[in-house]
């Protein structure tokens, strides 16, 4: 069970990037915000992996005994973009465009996605 409990905690920070200032926290409200916040977003990671299990398990019931179940909490978090960073490359697919003349072209190479 105390796994499970750091588990949690480590969602939670990686939930929490960064450091909360020091003029943010100080007074109760804020502190209940950040917390109260902090909680939600957890619960949110936790709902989606449990709802994502529960559609695995049932599909395949036979790789899932009970047994392992019980030693299983939805706490991962890797699988999921917490800075909602994302980097396509289209340079080896050479994707085609069309420009205003409805001629197909040749994307210019010059066009980065990862802005």
């Amino acid at each position: 069970m105390l796994a499970q409990g750091e588990s949690l905690h480590a969602l939670q920070r990686a939930l929490l990037t960064g450091r909360i200032e020091a003029k943010h926290g100080r007074a109760q409200d804020d502190a209940n915000a950040i917390s109260g916040a902090l909680s939600l977003l957890t619960n949110v990671v936790l709902a989606w992996n449990t709802a994502a299990m529960q559609t695995e398990i049932e599909a395949n019931p036979a790789l899932y005994p009970t047994e392992h179940l019980t030693h299983i909490a939805p706490v991962a978090h890797r699988h999921i973009n917490m800075k909602g960073v994302m980097r396509f490359t289209i340079e080896p697919h050479h994707q085609l465009v069309r420009n205003g003349t409805g001629k197909v072209q040749k994307a210019p190479s010059s066009v980065n996605s990862n802005t």
